[in-house]
């Protein structure tokens, strides 16, 4: 069944085996469960859609219901640990879902992304070159205009 944590080959597990393997701290069983499901949670976050939220985050909120159906997954039961991770999963993303529908959301939501592309270009390069060069102009003019003391001050 469960060999040693350098030996075993997670991908020939069952879901029963990888979970008792979980729970006893082996990262790679938790990395085989991930690479298991993902395609599960993938299709599962696709059909969802909110204004404030790209697809990366409905997927990573299906991973985060994925973890909670690994933490809280009772192998006694009849249930499949794919049924019981589908179930996880959709409720998880149903509940952000319905989080980002609220009103108390509606500012959020209704947002624009501030990026390069979305904030106005007041000046070209030229421009800016231009205007700090005619500042360093106006200053080193003020400057000679200066007595030392002046320039001291």
């Amino acid at each position: 069944m469960v060999g040693s944590e350098n030996q075993a080959d997670y991908g020939t597990f069952s879901d029963k085996e990888l979970l008792i393997t979980l729970k006893n701290g082996s990262e790679k069983a938790f990395t085989e469960i991930i690479k298991r499901y993902s395609g599960l949670v993938l299709s599962i976050s696709g059909s969802y859609y909110a204004d404030a939220l790209t697809p990366d985050d409905w997927f990573q909120e299906g991973m985060i219901g994925l973890l909670n159906a690994v933490k809280s997954y009772n192998d006694k039961t009849d249930t499949s640990f794919s049924t019981y991770a589908g179930v996880c999963i959709r409720n998880r993303i149903n509940s952000v879902w319905r989080n980002s529908n609220s009103n108390k959301n509606l500012p959020l939501n209704n947002c624009v992304e501030l990026t390069e592309n979305t904030l106005p270009c007041v000046n070209s390069p030229e421009e800016d070159y231009i205007i700090n060069e005619q500042y360093l102009y106006a200053v080193s003019s003020f400057m000679e205009q200066l007595s030392p003391t002046e320039r001291d001050v």
